[in-house]
């Protein structure tokens, strides 16, 4: 599957978060960082992994733009 962040932007890292709630690997969100170039702003785009096609299920604006070299990783819980 595939989703397209539009013209001058970039989709960042994608990251899988497993839903508590199902014992399937299938069952989750996809996680992925938008380098909004041309407006430069960065935001969060949230997807149901089983249907990434249909774009972000929430979208979140960061307060500030991260750049192009921002690194990301799902932790389940804090050390």
């Amino acid at each position: 599957q595939q989703w397209d962040p539009g013209p001058g932007s970039i989709s960042q890292e994608p990251i899988f978060v497993p839903d508590p709630a199902h014992d399937t690997e299938e069952r989750g969100w996809v996680i992925s960082f938008v380098h909004r170039g041309l407006a430069r702003r960065t935001e969060v785009a949230i997807f149901d992994a089983r249907s990434i096609e249909d774009g972000p299920v929430c979208t979140l604006r960061l307060p500030v733009h991260s750049g192009m070299t921002f690194h990301g990783t799902w932790v389940s819980r804090l050390f």
